[in-house]
């Protein structure tokens, strides 16, 4: 069983990776988007990549706290909040 809180770290870490991978929110949602959206497969698609060592228990439980289908603005707004400045 995962606990919200552990559960809320793997985000943050979800979150933390994809900053340092692409750099901005921006270019993150550009390299995953298909048809100017992301959706459960391209989120599921990232996580495998950015986070290769999570457990299918864990994995779920992250991709149960995504957005399912979201465009630039509101993809951006999840990354960022609660995330750190990398500058």
């Amino acid at each position: 069983m995962i606990h919200a809180d552990q559960s809320n770290v793997f985000v943050d870490t979800f979150k933390e990776a994809l900053l340092s991978k692409y750099g901005s929110s921006e270019k993150a949602f550009h390299s995953m988007n298909k048809k100017g959206v992301v959706s459960k497969k391209e989120w599921k698609k990232a996580l495998m990549r950015l986070m290769p060592d999570v457990t299918v228990a864990q994995m779920k439980s992250l991709r149960e706290q995504l957005p399912k289908k979201v465009q630039l603005e509101a993809f951006v707004a999840f990354v960022l909040v609660g995330s750190v400045s990398l500058t």
